[in-house]
């Protein structure tokens, strides 16, 4: 596996007594092949879901994708130091997008 992907989905709470659920997804990125579900949003689950990888497979890992959030950021820095963290190309665009508006607001308001 040269390119492993780490993302978050959020099952919605179906009433106001339920608290939102999140698990996360481990995917082969190069095949586009999902490879497992565990639990949280880069905790615990997911660095040992990493760390029980054999090492030899850890250090192919060459690449791996991971939206802005800090905490999949720490678990691959503590699991797979040697992988290029790339941003996910779909949070990039939505932070590029948050920054426009943000100063064309601005820019707006001072007008």
């Amino acid at each position: 596996m040269r390119a492993l992907g780490l993302d978050e989905t959020a099952f919605v709470r179906a009433a106001h007594c339920y608290r939102t659920n999140f698990v996360t997804s481990i995917v082969e990125v190069q095949r586009g092949q999902f490879v497992d579900l565990v639990p949280g949003r880069g905790g615990p689950e997911s660095r040992e879901w990493l760390m029980s990888m054999s090492p030899q497979l850890r250090d192919g890992v060459a690449f791996a994708t991971l939206d802005l959030s800090g905490a999949y950021k720490a678990v691959l820095d503590a699991c797979l130091s040697r992988a290029t963290q790339v941003a996910d190309p779909l949070h990039l665009i939505k932070l590029a997008n948050e920054r426009v508006d943000e100063t064309r607001c601005r820019f707006q308001n001072e007008m």
